[in-house]
């Protein structure tokens, strides 16, 4: 009876354990991912002052349109994304440099905002290509910038351009001379554990439930041992009797 109480015990404390583990994986932890989930958080939001970043967040959505081309609806200052992380970083311009601003990023609840190549070698350097720090980057659609070459549909080159130029492409990829030269122009983040979006449990969680279930065992066993001592000490004191006549026996014998 007593071996079931303690089994019964332990089956309660592990499953009441199990239950507070799962409990703690899941709860979602709030994560940003997106510019809208940045501009939507309580984080600061920064670029460097005087930078470049800063006049690019400052003209690009005033932009005048070509002339000969009709006039688009212009955008409010408040619709766009950009604007939003202008304003909101413009009521704190605090930061100089970008590696400021990265600094400052790494510890948390802020936002910065810098050109990725320029951002990414800064980064680099002051984490010493190593995962020391833990930050995200989030590329902004708006700031992509696309190149092109216009050309006739009846231009000679065209089929020149398309058939050795995509040739060109394959050799460079096998050769391993495009990913060379992508590296140097825009430097690759080590690659780290990716950041999960739920709660994770740590060994200081199960640290007890693990005792508590070792302590359990163990004392089913001493109760296993104490039961079969009880239920066999008529057998044992017999023995034990036995054996001390027999020594007795042994000892005026050899005298």
């Amino acid at each position: 009876m007593i071996i079931v109480i303690s089994l019964v015990f332990a089956l309660v404390i592990y499953n009441a354990y199990s239950a507070f583990i799962t409990s703690k994986l899941s709860v979602k932890l709030t994560e940003i991912r997106t510019i809208a989930d940045l501009l939507a958080s309580d984080y600061d939001i920064g670029y460097a002052t005087n930078s470049p970043d800063e006049v690019f967040l400052r003209v690009s959505p005033r932009r005048e349109p070509c002339q000969g081309h009709p006039r688009r609806n212009p955008q409010s200052m408040n619709e766009t994304q950009l604007n939003q992380i202008y304003l909101r970083g413009y009521l704190r311009k605090n930061i100089n440099n970008i590696t400021e601003g990265l600094l400052k990023a790494t510890q948390g609840n802020y936002g910065f905002f810098a050109s990725r190549r320029v951002a990414r070698k800064a980064f680099l350097k002051i984490s010493g290509y190593k995962c020391k720090f833990e930050i995200m980057e989030i590329q902004t659609p708006k700031t992509k910038n696309y190149v092109a070459f216009p050309m006739s549909p009846t231009s000679p080159y065209r089929k020149a351009i398309d058939r050795w130029g995509g040739f060109s492409l394959i050799k460079m990829r096998e050769s391993g001379v495009h990913d060379y030269m992508k590296s140097s122009i825009e430097p690759q983040l080590p690659k780290c554990d990716q950041q999960s979006s739920f709660q994770s449990a740590r060994l200081n969680d199960i640290v007890t439930a693990i005792a508590l279930f070792y302590v359990g065992i163990g004392a089913g066993l001493l109760i296993l041992m104490g039961e079969c001592v009880c239920k066999k000490r008529r057998e044992i004191w017999r023995r034990l009797g036995r054996g001390l006549q027999a020594c007795h026996q042994n000892i005026e014998f050899a005298h």
